[in-house]
C-alpha cells in the first residue's frame, strides 16, 4: 500500500493539504462572486493569472485532474488581495473560502491574510 504523496506549494513551500487545483478554486470564487459583487470577477480573474507560470508534473488536482502547483492559501491570499478595497466582501470571502476548505490549516507555516 502507498501513501499519500504530499507536494510543496511553489509559491510559499508549504506543504498542499488540500488538493485542488487555483483553476477549481477560481470556478468556485467566481460563482460566489457572481452571487455577491460582479465586478471583482475580473478582478480575480488576473489574480489567478498570476499562478498560471508555475508548472508541475506529478501532483494532480482531485477534482478536475490537472497539475496541481499551489497551495490554497496563496491562492486565497492572492483573491484577498485583490478585493481587499471592499472590506466587507473580503471579510465574507475569508468565511467562503474557510467553508470551502480552501485554507486548511498548513502543515507546516503560517500565512497572514489580514496584513
Amino acid at each position: 500500500m502507498q501513501g499519500v504523496l504530499w507536494h510543496d506549494c511553489l509559491v510559499c513551500g508549504d506543504t498542499i493539504s488540500n488538493h485542488i487545483c487555483y483553476r477549481c478554486m477560481q470556478d468556485e470564487v467566481e460563482n460566489w462572486l457572481g452571487n455577491r459583487n460582479p465586478l471583482y470577477i475580473s478582478s480575480v480573474r488576473r489574480a489567478g493569472e498570476f499562478f498560471t507560470s508555475y508548472y508541475r508534473e506529478g501532483a494532480y488536482c482531485v477534482m478536475c485532474g490537472e497539475d496541481l502547483n499551489v497551495c490554497g492559501k496563496c491562492y486565497c491570499f492572492a483573491v484577498h488581495k485583490s478585493i481587499r478595497k471592499n472590506r466587507i466582501l473580503a471579510s465574507e470571502f475569508l468565511d467562503f473560502a474557510a467553508s470551502k476548505g480552501f485554507m486548511l490549516s498548513p502543515i507546516k507555516g503560517v500565512l497572514n491574510l489580514q496584513g
